[in-house]
């Protein structure tokens, strides 16, 4: 219980007057809805500053508004758009905004706002948002915007309209730097939440109800989201000091459910993946990442680093092999080395240098084990996120641990296949996989885009531009009266997460 008791007489430091009395006697009125995070600091939540990562962006959310937005059943609702409309085939969307729509300084929000935005993010392009399809965005009138396309776009809705915060214009227009905007004016949103207080050093975020909101006063009025281990999480949500906890060990589930507590649980969607370095001749053949695939035993990856709690995933990337599919290379070292000698393949001088985030540690020391007994010798190189991506984006690397979300739009798979972010293949050696992928982003009839992407999976399973290994579980946990919600097919574009500003709205 100390690092509970540490964490919350900090958080009560931070918010005189809030506290009554100590937190855990305190009336629910008294205090702020409290959620325990392991890692606490994602960022100051404004759209350019928030960390890479879909918790940064959740947190953003919850003062920036899209167009649209997930419910916490997974069905996109209007947001700042009353209507959007499809013209010319799919070629046009017409949006409607919604009425008293205003920012947090009080300005309204306009037809301008989300044009001026369109433009700003094709030339700063953030998170999340795929704008290579959009031609442009214009006014028409106060309170529309016709939006253009270049072709036709099925992901529009999910993918722009219900993942782009909308900015405003009057304070990012003449920002010529918006990744070093940090001063207060960042955070001049339009959603339902304002910052009081963010603290990087220990990891605290304190929002409060934004009392213009036009979508109406957020259920609940405070939220402090502080960072906590899993066992002093734990201890909090048993003595009421803890409403929420994003994460518990699922190893926890039985004595909290004894606790009445309320749980859930579900698959990350986020696969790791074993990514080649396809700028090197030696990744260049796909039979040596075929090999490669055979010698790792991903059965047992799951069992010692997730302690069984992870699906094991399918070399086409789409989906988990719980949700069918057989498993295209079943472990076989044996196999392994013999592919690899007949491709050819000379042991590198060196070892080859195996990247990878410092949160991906247990499973990449596996990897790594198991290369070595197919005769690759790996030199594990653990980084911070911002290293790694800075390393990845300089090509210093041979192989490297990735994981993105593979929930929400199937057009995710087309972004994580040709997409140069350090969690993107970068591939496009493979023509007909390119064109597969293509296609279905384009295609409006869901039978042939279906078609299509079992196409792409099955040529990315052959071409393998990296390989799919295993998606963790997840287990949240929280008190009954507000119990943690998972968003089917993930939040916003595809983040699974219980960080659904719905859950705390409504």
């Amino acid at each position: 219980m100390t690092g509970l008791r540490t964490a919350l007489a900090l958080l009560a430091g931070l918010l005189p007057g809030l506290f009554a009395s100590v937190p855990g006697s305190a009336e629910p009125g008294d205090r702020p809805f409290i959620i325990a995070d392991a890692t606490g600091n994602w960022g100051q939540p404004s759209p350019y500053l928030h960390m890479r990562r879909g918790p940064g962006y959740l947190l953003t959310s919850f003062l920036f508004d899209t167009l649209m937005w997930k419910d916490t059943n997974g069905e996109l609702q209007p947001a700042l758009a009353r209507r959007i409309e499809p013209l010319d085939g799919g070629l046009t969307y017409r949006i409607t905004l919604a009425e008293g729509a205003a920012w947090h300084d009080g300005r309204p929000v306009t037809a301008e706002d989300v044009a001026f935005t369109f433009g700003y993010v094709e030339r700063f392009p953030l998170m999340f948002g795929a704008l290579d399809a959009i031609a442009g965005a214009e006014p028409e009138g106060a309170d529309r915007v016709l939006v253009r396309l270049r072709h036709p776009m099925p992901s529009f809705l999910p993918m722009v309209a219900g993942a782009m915060p909308i900015l405003p214009r009057h304070v990012f227009e003449g920002i010529e730097t918006p990744f070093e905007f940090t001063g207060p004016a960042a955070l001049t949103g339009s959603g339902p939440y304002l910052l009081d207080r963010y603290d990087p050093a220990k990891g605290r975020y304190i929002f409060r109800s934004n009392p213009g909101y036009y979508g109406g006063p957020p259920a609940i009025d405070r939220i402090a989201l502080v960072r906590m281990s899993p066992i002093a999480a734990i201890a909090g949500l048993k003595s009421g000091e803890v409403d929420l906890a994003t994460s518990v060990p699922v190893t926890a589930a039985e004595d909290l459910r004894q606790a009445g507590l309320a749980l859930a649980r579900h698959s990350s969607g986020h696969p790791v993946r074993l990514r080649f370095n396809h700028r090197t001749p030696r990744f260049a053949g796909r039979a040596v990442r075929q090999a490669i695939a055979h010698g790792l035993d991903r059965r047992r990856m799951a069992e010692t680093a997730y302690l069984g709690e992870a699906e094991i995933w399918s070399a086409g990337l789409l989906a988990s092999l719980t949700e069918g599919g057989t498993e295209r290379y079943p472990y076989d070292p044996v196999r392994a080395r013999a592919l690899l000698a007949g491709a050819g393949w000379q042991p590198p001088v060196a070892p080859l240098r195996l990247l990878a985030p410092q949160s991906l540690d247990p499973i990449t020391r596996l990897v790594a084990a198991q290369l070595a007994e197919i005769g690759i010798e790996t030199r594990i190189v653990l980084l911070d996120q911002a290293s790694f991506e800075g390393r990845i984006a300089a090509g210093d690397f041979d192989l490297a641990m990735a994981t993105s979300s593979m929930l929400g739009d199937p057009d995710r798979m087309r972004l994580t296949v040709m997409g140069t972010r350090s969690n993107q293949d970068g591939y496009d050696a493979d023509p007909a996989l390119t064109a597969a992928l293509m296609a279905q982003s384009r295609e409006a009839n869901p039978a042939r885009r279906a078609e299509l992407l079992a196409e792409a999976a099955g040529l990315y399973a052959d071409a393998l531009p990296s390989y799919p290994l295993v998606a963790a579980r997840t287990l949240a946990a929280g008190r009954p009266g507000r119990p943690p919600v998972y968003t089917p097919g993930g939040v916003a574009p595809g983040i699974p997460s219980i960080l659904n500003k719905q859950a705390f709205t409504e």
